[in-house]
């Protein structure tokens, strides 16, 4: 995707662009939002591109490698929660053990309901 972006970035194809970005506009909005709220509204815009094209590549390399994304992408979503709701309590003092156990239990569930 990233490649692909990057392609028609270079050809001005702007038709292409609008296309994706206003067909993925709750993954513009959601991650803008979580850029925002992550760096406190302080050069949030850079940080929002830098995510994007960030995980692009993360997803263009994953296909490559022929990787199962929905467990990364299940550990992902709860790894974001747990960056919201940790400050002063049981979580935050024993995080790393928690995203460890999160990881494994995940890619286990992943494993034996959805992998074939």
């Amino acid at each position: 995707m990233f490649l692909e972006f990057i392609s028609h970035a270079f050809a001005l194809d702007f038709q292409w662009i609008a296309e994706l970005v206003l067909g993925n506009l709750h993954w513009v909005a959601l991650l803008a939002a979580y850029a925002f709220i992550m760096h406190n509204g302080k050069k949030w815009f850079w940080q929002f591109i830098f995510l994007v094209g960030g995980l692009w590549i993360f997803l263009d390399i994953a296909g490559l490698w022929g990787i199962a994304l929905f467990p990364i992408m299940l550990f992902l979503m709860f790894s974001i929660a747990l960056e919201f709701f940790e400050e002063g309590n049981w979580i935050a003092r024993h995080k790393t053990g928690v995203v460890w156990v999160s990881f494994f239990g995940l890619s286990f569930l992943y494993t034996l309901f959805w992998a074939g």
